[in-house]
Formats: C-alpha cells, sequence, structure tokens
C-alpha cells in the first residue's frame, strides 16, 4: 500500500454483516485502532476492524490479489 498498490483481499461472503461481497480492495489500515479502510464495489468506501476483515478472509482460504504495472 506504501507504493500506491492496493491488496485486493477475497472472502467469504457473510450476508449478516458485510453484504454480497466476495473482495475487498483495501485502501487504508488505522494500525492504532485495528481497523481498515475498503471498497468492495458499492458506491462509497467502508470501514472495517480487523477481527472483521479476518474472520471473512481465512475461511475464504487467506488469499489476496497483488495486481501491478508491469515493468518496462
Amino acid at each position: 500500500m506504501r507504493q500506491g498498490i492496493p491488496p485486493i483481499v477475497i472472502t467469504q461472503a457473510r450476508y449478516d454483516t458485510l453484504g454480497h461481497s466476495a473482495y475487498f480492495v483495501v485502501t487504508g489500515w488505522d494500525s492504532l485502532g485495528n481497523r481498515f479502510f475498503v471498497r468492495d464495489g458499492g458506491a462509497r468506501g467502508r470501514e472495517i476492524s480487523g477481527a472483521l476483515l479476518n474472520s471473512v478472509w481465512e475461511p475464504a482460504g487467506g488469499r489476496a490479489l497483488i495486481v501491478t504495472r508491469r515493468r518496462k
């Protein structure tokens, strides 16, 4: 994230709390408050706790995508 490359976290959808999302693009992190700022395809970004993110990330296999531009 320091290099401007947001990780895309693959998640297991939890309809009770998180809606129908199958991924989160992590756009920021507050280490002191243990919360993440994410985009999930909705109109606005969201703020979620680290515990909640982990609860949907781990069951989905703990995978994340890192997409960068090809270096020349």
